[in-house]
């Protein structure tokens, strides 16, 4: 009877916590990371959202990939308020993510960039990452994935930045690591048959 008792208050709790976990009133942290292994401004740029009481502060961050003068200027370290309502419908659309079929998310690019999200309790909960997002984004099913991404960064205030242009830099991108992708295999193949064949 006791460990009746037992296995039922445990599935309650666990119960209670997983209800807690997919409502969005339980979010009171969500965060954008970019990372891109190549560039050198904005090599990592990140746009993280703190829910308070009467409004939510966002704080935007992007540093060089080099500790150099040279990328001072592009160094950006700010905070401002934005209200609550907007932080509470994006903590909404987040918990789209968890219908994404991770099966489907893989691409096989070495080099490129990658973008995360997190959200959750006091920083602490459901992380997304994903290389490219943008390539083949609805075949991968990360359609939301890249709309939440871009919910961010326009909050941030980052779409005037190369990286973030809408059609600027990153779709110039999408074509060309997918383009040198398919180009670095077809010379791999080029070069094999052509050893083989000494």
């Amino acid at each position: 009877m006791i460990n009746r008792i037992i296995l039922t208050l445990i599935l309650t709790a666990t119960s209670v916590i997983c209800s807690a976990q997919l409502s969005s009133n339980w979010i009171n942290y969500v965060a954008f990371k970019y990372v891109h292994s190549r560039r050198i401004p904005y090599n990592t740029v990140t746009v993280e959202l703190f829910k308070e009481k009467n409004w939510t502060i966002v704080k935007v961050n992007a540093t060089p990939m080099f500790n150099d003068k040279e990328w001072d200027k592009t160094i950006i370290n700010e905070s401002f308020k934005i209200s609550t309502n907007k932080f509470e419908k994006l903590s909404t659309e987040v918990l789209d993510l968890y219908k994404i079929d991770l099966s489907k998310t893989d691409l096989n690019i070495k080099d490129g960039y990658s973008w995360n999200i997190q959200f959750g309790r006091n920083s602490d909960g459901t992380n997304y990452i994903f290389e490219c997002p943008d390539v083949d984004q609805k075949k991968r099913g990360l359609n939301d994935f890249v709309r939440i991404c871009n919910m961010l960064i326009d909050i941030g205030g980052l779409r005037g930045l190369d990286a973030f242009k809408t059609n600027g830099w990153y779709q110039y991108n999408r074509r060309f690591y997918v383009n040198i992708h398919q180009q670095i295999e077809r010379n791999w193949w080029v070069e094999n048959n052509v050893y083989m064949l000494k």
